[in-house]
């Protein structure tokens, strides 16, 4: 069950209210996600059909955001998938260009089995290379080559395009949502 557009608790819908009202600081125009959020509260909708449309739209609009990602890759990346490039960008930008595989699961949205196989076809193409740590030798990390760090910062404006085209119409409000409940959901099914 859906919860009521008062309820404040964590990880339910806000009041579209606020931002249909067309008064105050709040008001704009309703978003598509606005518009959703205010279907998914009528109480005339089904929903059953509506998980079952979402199950549907969803690998949908995934698909053609990882065709269009897996194309710039291998655009910039020869025979990388997008998921790999993200990789590489992450370990450059968020972890000072070297990581723990073990700290990339959480980074990346993925298994361990998926981290090592990504580095292991980044290593192959010279993105990136395994360095054992100092502090212990069984230990390694995966660090940025020159190549990945120039490559990864060519392939960047290709990839704010293509964010900015899927996230056209959408107000920050929503990106933060939208993105909120993707790693809910995945966190959760990592987990299992």
């Amino acid at each position: 069950m859906l919860p009521s557009p008062s309820s404040d608790a964590p990880g339910t819908l806000p009041d579209p209210s606020n931002h249909l009202s067309g008064t105050g600081e709040n008001s704009r125009q309703p978003t598509a996600f606005t518009v959703l959020e205010n279907q998914l509260r009528s109480s005339d909708m089904d929903p059953d059909r509506e998980r079952r449309k979402l199950l549907a739209l969803l690998p949908a609009v995934a698909d053609g955001i990882r065709r269009e990602a897996d194309r710039i890759s291998r655009e910039n990346f020869c025979d990388c998938n997008a998921g790999d490039v993200y990789m590489v960008a992450t370990i450059h930008w968020d972890h000072d260009g070297s990581a723990r595989p073990s700290d990339l699961i959480g980074s990346i949205y993925t298994t361990s089995a998926g981290v090592t196989g990504s580095l292991k076809r980044l290593e192959a193409a010279g993105y990136v290379e395994r360095r054992k740590t100092p502090q212990d030798g069984r230990v390694y990390l995966a660090v940025v080559t020159e190549a990945g760090r120039r490559t990864v910062e060519s392939a960047a404006p290709a990839f704010n395009s293509l964010a900015a085209a899927v996230t056209a119409g959408l107000d920050d409000n929503d990106i933060e949502r939208l993105s909120s409940m993707a790693e809910r959901y995945l966190a959760t099914t990592l987990e299992g």
